[in-house]
C-alpha cells in the first residue's frame, strides 16, 4: 500500500473551507494526527494478516466525522509582545 505524501494530503484538504481558514500550526497538528492514525491502521492490518487470532476482528480504517460530529484539535499560542 502506498501512503499519500504530505503534499497530496494538503492539496486534497485545501478544498475544505474549514481547513483553509485555520492557522498553519493547527494544520500541521491535524496532518500529524492523520498520518499517525493511518500508519497505525496499516501496521495493525499487516499484523492481523499474519496472526488473525490475536485480534477480535479485522482492523477498521479510522472513522472520521462527517457534518454533525467534529473533532477539535486546539493549539494554544502564547503571543509575544515586542517592546520596540
Amino acid at each position: 500500500n502506498k501512503m499519500a505524501t504530505v503534499k497530496e494530503v494538503d492539496t486534497a484538504m485545501q478544498a475544505d473551507t474549514n481547513y483553509s481558514g485555520i492557522q498553519s500550526n493547527s494544520v500541521q497538528a491535524i496532518r500529524r494526527a492523520l498520518f499517525t492514525e493511518v500508519k497505525s491502521f496499516f501496521k495493525a492490518l499487516e499484523q492481523w494478516k499474519k496472526k488473525p487470532e490475536t485480534f477480535t476482528g479485522r482492523p477498521k480504517f479510522p472513522n472520521y466525522s462527517r457534518s454533525t460530529d467534529k473533532r477539535i484539535i486546539e493549539i494554544y499560542q502564547v503571543p509575544k509582545v515586542d517592546d520596540n
